[in-house]
């Protein structure tokens, strides 16, 4: 075969084509009408939120205490306050070194506490005749 005649055979298969293309040989069929969506029946309204109850009235503050001066210093001890009780114990330690100075932490917990700021001013003069003992 030809190429001539291949081209014949394949314009003729063409004609063919759309000779049978014209007549209705093949009716299409209508596409189907969707069914209408349903609509969702409405949410019911949240209920109303409550107001808030009113902020009860703060209490008035109390008035002050009445100023307090600083414990004097008991005789007989160097130190008035807390910090000087620290101070003085720290001094106490170095002056004795780390081996006798060793022993300060033994002293406070024999006094049943577990540092030198828990003592209260009213042991304080014990703990200095303890310290002083070394």
């Amino acid at each position: 075969m030809s190429i001539e005649q291949t081209l014949i055979s394949i314009a003729e298969s063409l004609s063919r084509i759309a000779a049978a293309m014209e007549t209705d040989v093949v009716k299409p069929i209508p596409a189907p009408v969707p069914a209408p969506a349903p609509v969702p029946a409405p949410a019911p309204a949240p209920e109303p939120i409550p107001a808030p109850a009113p902020a009860p009235t703060p209490e008035p503050l109390p008035m002050p205490a009445a100023f307090t001066p600083p414990p004097a210093q008991q005789p007989g001890l160097p130190f008035a306050d807390r910090d000087g009780l620290l101070k003085y114990t720290m001094e106490k330690y170095r002056s004795l070194g780390a081996t006798k100075g060793g022993a300060i932490p033994g002293i406070v917990n024999t006094m049943g506490f577990k540092n030198v700021a828990e003592i209260p001013q009213a042991q304080w003069e014990n703990f200095y005749r303890q310290c002083e003992a070394l």
